[in-house]
């Protein structure tokens, strides 16, 4: 038993002095407590910078909510804008009407004014303007002129007035198209 003793003292004195070493050659508490402190410094700053980040992110999200409004806004407009110009064109084309009336040079009608065919032409065009516009209420305004054309019963004064009211409606179409809200 003594010899077992005496292992077990070696043992103990040979654990004690490898704490004791090891204790001795390790990191001084000064430079643990560098270390400690500059890992605090710099999770401070890795914690600033994501809140800078987390900030920066609600800025862009918050820009790229403008962007889609300004954007949707844009496209309305070049619809208006695009919609107007077809009204435009329409007003302008229909206005030949008069202008063959009052003895001017038509811009659209292409032949002799004197010619059926010519006419016929030149309204299956404005036709086709009309109703790429899907304006139900110029659609059957357009109806409604063609059908009076037509009737040899309408007078020159009910054409006429047909025809200034179709001149209203495009008038009235381009400018509300101009109107910015």
């Amino acid at each position: 038993m003594g010899r077992k003793l005496l292992i077990g003292v070696l043992v103990l004195l040979v654990v004690a002095a490898g704490v004791g070493i090891g204790c001795t050659t390790g990191v001084s508490q000064a430079e643990y407590d560098a270390v400690v402190a500059e890992r605090d410094t710099l999770q401070a700053q890795l914690d600033a910078l994501q809140g800078d980040y987390d900030t920066l992110q609600a800025q862009l999200d918050a820009l790229q909510g403008d962007y889609d409004t300004l954007q949707a806004q844009l496209d309305a407009l070049q619809a208006d804008v695009s919609q107007g110009a077809d009204y435009a064109l329409i007003l302008d084309m229909f206005s030949d009407v008069g202008r063959v009336h009052y003895g001017m040079e038509p811009k659209y009608l292409t032949g002799d004014p004197e010619d059926p065919a010519t006419w016929e032409a030149w309204w299956n065009d404005l036709t086709e303007l009309v109703e790429a516009t899907g304006d139900e209420e110029l659609i059957g305004l357009f109806q409604t002129y063609g059908e009076m054309r037509d009737d040899p019963e309408t007078t020159e004064e009910e054409l006429m007035a047909m025809w200034m009211a179709i001149e209203d409606y495009l008038v009235s179409a381009v400018l509300d198209t101009l109107e910015l809200e």
